[in-house]
């Protein structure tokens, strides 16, 4: 039996971790950890799934744009940003009519300077028959932003005010996009 996948790649970024709670005029200590959750949606072609359990997606540093000029550093080998890496997505569990999974990728910011640090991120093709991969490169930003106190004056502290995704090639723009927007 021919075996027609269809596949969709659905980036939900959401900063769990991140939850900055303001009492009255004094800030509390925001974390400066961004969690990116993937989510991988398995569709079977007349009800049957092919036998895959996992998917992998790879995570890569690729540039960091300097808040202070908007000079953007080509950070290959990560060091100014932390490291990226393999992302599985497995124990995909059925949910209506199609399969779907998610992983989360902890990445800390804790220490960094002010900017928005872009990764790219995509699907690693796999070998499973009647399974289409998808090969999309998505972009990923992570804007991290200075803490205020009640006079909005710099605390020293930084945290991450949001994390976005799209599908392309010119992070440059859309990084330096994200910095006139903040």
């Amino acid at each position: 039996m021919k075996t027609k996948k269809i596949f969709a790649l659905a980036l939900a970024m959401v900063l769990v971790t991140v939850n900055c709670v303001f009492a009255v005029n004094t800030p509390e200590t925001c974390n400066t950890i961004a969690t990116l959750n993937i989510n991988k949606v398995l569709t079977p072609s007349d009800g049957v799934y092919p036998d895959v359990d996992s998917f992998e997606f790879t995570l890569t540093p690729v540039s960091y744009t300097l808040a202070e000029d908007g000079q953007i550093v080509e950070d290959a080998n990560a060091t100014y940003m932390p490291a990226g890496g393999t992302i599985t997505v497995d124990n995909l569990q059925v949910v209506g009519d199609q399969k779907e999974g998610t992983a989360q990728k902890k990445l800390d910011f804790s220490g960094k300077k002010i900017g928005v640090y872009t990764y790219s991120l995509q699907e690693v093709a796999g070998d499973v028959t009647g399974v289409t991969y998808d090969d999309t490169l998505y972009y990923v930003n992570v804007y991290v932003i200075n803490q205020v106190d009640e006079n909005n004056t710099p605390t020293g502290a930084t945290t991450i005010s949001n994390i976005t995704a799209w599908r392309g090639t010119n992070m440059s723009d859309e990084a330096l996009k994200g910095m006139q927007q903040d």
